[in-house]
């Protein structure tokens, strides 16, 4: 019986050695393998295959031939190698993997395994969901909150009155009903926020706070605020020279005897009296009363035989400013008319409800043209003994006083500055986007003439920025980067804009829109807007969404009812009162939206005199129907924040090119009617060949013969008809490219989306070089001054160089003012009219078109 088992054993060990088909051949079929015995049933066990175990018969007899069968079987079932000798302990000390990979080689298997992967493929493909190019676009950036989402939660974020209030009882009834917690009020409410800002700004205040060095602490609260809002913040600091006013003072003099001198400061404050970039100087002279400063007085002052020259001017300021003349104006027509000093005042009406304290105020301004005499603001409480003195006079019965005094009083007056040198600080805080194509800048300025100025366009600002970081936090990221800046030195004709300006690099990128805040942004009730007209239909369209009033109604029912949805389009004249708004649009060639809520004397109680310390934190809370509420300033964090978020979450830029060549059409034929006697007086002049040959002007009049002056001035009309339809056309198109954005697509159709994206790409970079084409350029400079031997002269470059928005040069006579509104578009062809300039006439018409041309050219 041993030996039985001892040869079947040394048998299994030599058939480990050879291949399978070896192993079958060698095997007897008569041999007899008794596999099952009692006492040997564990050394049988060690040669069974651990994947498969064979059962031992049941009876201790041996079978040969069942024998036979299951040894055989047994053998094929222990894996062979060709490399090494295999043994059953080699076997079993194999790792998984290693017979998983045994297992793979089999090309059965690989065959299968392809097959399952690519059935994988094609049913994923199969039930794959429809994308649009723009929710492809945010998933890659990982922007889960749509336009609507963004929209919603900064409205949310920004509430002023808590929709849950009304049914609070309704509300914790059911609470308690299903167990669950009082919904949780915001951290901040918004007017509390608000309130907290324009006490910090006030108490800040200084002096005068003209530049930053003036106000370190102002500068740093505004950037440390900047960066803790999670703005990226940067700053630009720029070494100028300035006089600081030092004191003002006043005396009425009789006979060489002070008879009269008041101290020249408002009630309660130590605000010098004075006109920034004034000069030293002293004069006594007699004086004259010329009423508002304008042309028309001093013709009439001089129709009368009044000797002015070298005396003392005395001029008054109208609330309304219906005259649209501003007071730096005012004291340059008062130089170039002789006076060798000047005093102003606002004079109010005394049938207003007005503060006992509101005739103590002085109203301060910039002295732009740099005169060179002594001049000082004062108030109507200041001014009225000097003006008891002069004289009643029929021949002056519109205006309030006579020019003339009835002595030999006389005044002296003396200003003193002191020269230094300062540090001016723009804050510049970043929020990044994830499109490079173009940027929104939201703005408003730091500096002021007074200590008392509770800067409400930086309150509104810096609520803004606070929402729009919560929203960041929940995961809003803007399509376009969205700077807020607050400059510096902007009451000195936007000099921090200016020296930041002339850094090239600064503006790198395309500018999408400059929203200006005025640095007094509420100061009444009637809402007024200034915009380049391709906002119109955003501007409108945002107020639908703005609560106002305790939500009671919309500010866009608020808006219709007050003036019919008015916006200011011309960028001229008006914006001669807003300095930055004047830079980024005719110097920058920046599409501007100016918002405040503007003084309203036959709506508001309360009269508004800018630059004095009238105006200031208790003026705004606790004059009634100005904002006690708060409300005005929650309005406009809520209606510019919006603006803000709809123009940056628009794929497309969100321009409309109809109206503003509309408006330009409109404007050029204002200018006909205007000039109207001049045009006609040149329309058969030849023009010469070298004004026009090289022009497209000349090339669509597609004539062999000389072209006459009024061919080209219809010409223009036509194509500007022509421009405003094709227009049209292009606005459709760019609708057309935003829908295709966001159309569903199957996967097998991205070519679709690939050209989607190109439509996309070009629509965007034609809108945002919109305005920089309008703009003069190297080229244009050498045709305007282009000579007819073929030589150009060197000629100054323009500051303000956009062909179609200008701000008319100051000039002293009626005409100016009376048309100057209507001026302020298209001025430089008014002016070379104007100046008789034949030649320039037409070289401004032949560039308009150029420019006009292009421009269509790029929109088909």
């Amino acid at each position: 019986m041993s030996g039985d088992i001892s040869g079947t054993s040394n048998q299994s060990n030599n058939h480990g050695s050879t291949n399978d088909q070896q192993e079958d051949i060698n095997i007897p079929s008569n041999v007899s393998t008794p596999l099952v015995q009692s006492e040997n049933a564990s050394e049988i066990q060690q040669f069974k295959p651990q994947q498969q175990l064979v059962t031992p018969p049941a009876t201790s007899q041996p079978n040969n031939t069942t024998t036979s069968t299951e040894s055989t079987s047994l053998l094929r079932r222990i894996p062979s190698t060709t490399s090494t000798n295999y043994t059953e302990d080699n076997y079993d000390s194999m790792s998984i993997s290693t017979k998983i990979v045994n297992l793979a080689k089999r090309p059965s298997f690989i065959w299968i395994s392809c097959l399952g992967i690519i059935a994988i493929i094609i049913f994923n493909l199969t039930f794959l969901p429809r994308t649009s190019l723009a929710r492809d676009y945010r998933r890659w950036h990982d922007i889960h909150l749509t336009k609507s989402d963004v929209e919603r939660d900064f409205l949310q974020l920004t509430s002023v009155y808590d929709s849950d209030n009304d049914n609070d009882n309704d509300n914790n009834k059911n609470n308690n009903k299903r167990g669950k917690k009082k919904k949780k009020k915001k951290e901040v409410n918004i007017k509390d926020s608000i309130n907290s800002f324009l006490l910090n700004l006030t108490d800040l205040q200084n002096e005068y706070n003209l530049v930053a060095s003036d106000n370190l602490k102002l500068t740093n609260y505004i950037q440390s605020n900047f960066k803790k809002m999670g703005l990226k913040t940067e700053t630009t600091t720029y070494s100028i020279h300035d006089s600081k006013p030092i004191s003002s003072s006043l005396k009425l003099l009789n006979k060489d005897e002070t008879v009269y001198q008041p101290k020249l400061f408002e009630n309660n404050f130590k605000t010098p009296s004075y006109f920034l970039n004034g000069h030293n100087g002293s004069v006594i002279n007699e004086y004259v009363y010329v009423n508002e400063g304008l042309p028309k007085d001093y013709n009439l002052l001089k129709k009368k035989n009044i000797e002015i020259k070298d005396k003392i001017f005395i001029i008054s300021n109208d609330l309304d400013n219906k005259n649209n003349i501003t007071i730096g104006e005012k004291l340059k027509l008062a130089e170039l008319n002789g006076a060798s000093g000047i005093l102003t005042y606002y004079q109010l009406n005394s049938n207003l409800n007005q503060d006992t304290n509101l005739n103590s105020v002085i109203s301060r301004d910039f002295n732009n043209f740099n005169i060179s005499i002594p001049a000082i603001p004062v108030s109507e409480k200041i001014i009225k003994p000097i003006l008891e003195t002069l004289r009643n006079d029929e021949e002056f019965e519109n205006w309030s006083f006579h020019p003339r005094t009835n002595s030999n009083f006389k005044l002296e007056i003396t200003t003193i500055f002191k020269n230094d040198s300062s540090k001016l600080t723009n804050i510049i805080g970043t929020i990044k986007g994830i499109m490079n194509d173009g940027d929104i800048i939201v703005g408003t300025n730091r500096d002021s003439y007074t200590n008392n100025n509770p800067l409400s366009g930086h309150v509104i600002m810096l609520e803004i920025i606070r929402s729009f970081n919560l929203l960041v936090k929940l995961g809003w990221k803007p399509l376009r980067n969205i700077k807020f800046v607050s400059w510096d030195g902007s009451n000195m004709d936007s000099l921090g804009l200016k020296m930041y300006s002339n850094i090239s690099s600064n503006f790198k990128k395309p500018i999408l829109s400059y929203i200006n805040i005025d640095q007094d942004a509420i100061i009444g009730s009637h809402f007024q807007i200034t915009a380049n007209s391709i906002f119109n239909h955003v501007l409108k369209k945002t107020t639908k969404f703005i609560p106002f009033k305790n939500d009671s109604f919309t500010l866009f029912q608020y808006w219709n009812k007050q003036d019919n949805l008015t916006i200011e389009n011309n960028l001229g004249l008006p914006l001669l009162f807003s300095t930055d708004s004047l830079v980024f649009q005719h110097h920058l060639n920046t599409p501007i939206i100016n918002v405040k809520f503007s003084n309203d004397q036959k709506r508001d109680n309360s009269i508004y005199l800018p630059n004095s310390n009238y105006y200031n934190y208790n003026w705004l809370l606790k004059q009634p129907g100005i904002d006690d509420e708060l409300d005005l300033h929650a309005t406009l964090i809520r209606y510019l924040g919006l603006l803000v978020i709809s123009l940056s979450e628009h794929e497309v830029v969100d321009y409309k090119t109809e109206p503003y060549f509309k408006q330009a059409e409109q404007y050029y034929k204002d200018f006909l009617t205007c000039e109207g006697d001049n045009l006609s007086s040149w329309s058969n002049n030849t023009i010469p060949n070298y004004l026009i040959y090289k022009s497209s002007i000349f090339q669509d009049l597609d004539t062999n013969e000389p072209v006459k002056f009024d061919q080209i001035v219809q010409q223009l009309s036509n194509f500007l008809n022509e421009t405003t339809y094709q227009s049209k056309i292009f606005d459709d198109w760019n609708i057309n490219v935003e829908n295709g954005l966001i159309k569903d697509y199957p996967w097998y159709l991205y070519y679709k989306k690939l050209q989607h994206f190109a439509q996309f790409k070009v629509s965007n970079y034609k809108l945002l070089h919109f305005e920089k084409d309008l703009k003069l350029n190297d080229k244009d400079y050498i045709y305007l001054n282009l000579n007819e031997d073929g030589s150009s002269t060197t000629g100054n470059e323009l500051f303000y160089d956009s062909i179609i928005f200008n701000t008319p040069d100051l000039k002293n006579n009626e005409e100016f003012f009376k048309d100057r509104f209507l001026k302020s578009t298209f001025g430089n062809l008014y002016k070379a009219i104007d100046d008789e300039n034949f030649e320039m006439s037409v070289k401004w018409i032949v560039l308009i078109y150029e420019k006009i041309k292009n421009l269509e050219y790029k929109m088909t």
